[in-house]
């Protein structure tokens, strides 16, 4: 296998690898590692698409992973000003 679980992962990464989208996780979690000093946004590009792709397919295992609006998530902040 070439990408191992490793005793020190989060458990999001456990979720990740072990859903439908797996394959696609973990390509893009080995691009994210190679180019992590370098611009791993621009250079993971390809596969940051091929795994939003799938986790779109997929809705019903990765809603769980969203936050809805209003949760106080980033964008849904409810009691800070704008």
């Amino acid at each position: 296998d070439p990408f191992p679980f490793d005793a020190d992962d989060c458990s999001f990464c456990y979720y990740m690898r072990d859903g439908p989208c797996g394959t696609e996780f973990r390509l893009w979690e080995k691009c994210v590692q190679q180019n992590i000093s370098d611009d791993f946004a621009a250079k993971c590009i390809r596969a940051t698409q091929k795994l939003t792709t799938c986790m779109q397919q997929h809705r019903d295992y990765h809603e769980v992973v969203r936050p809805a609006a209003g949760d106080g998530g980033p964008r849904g902040r409810k009691d800070e000003a704008r």
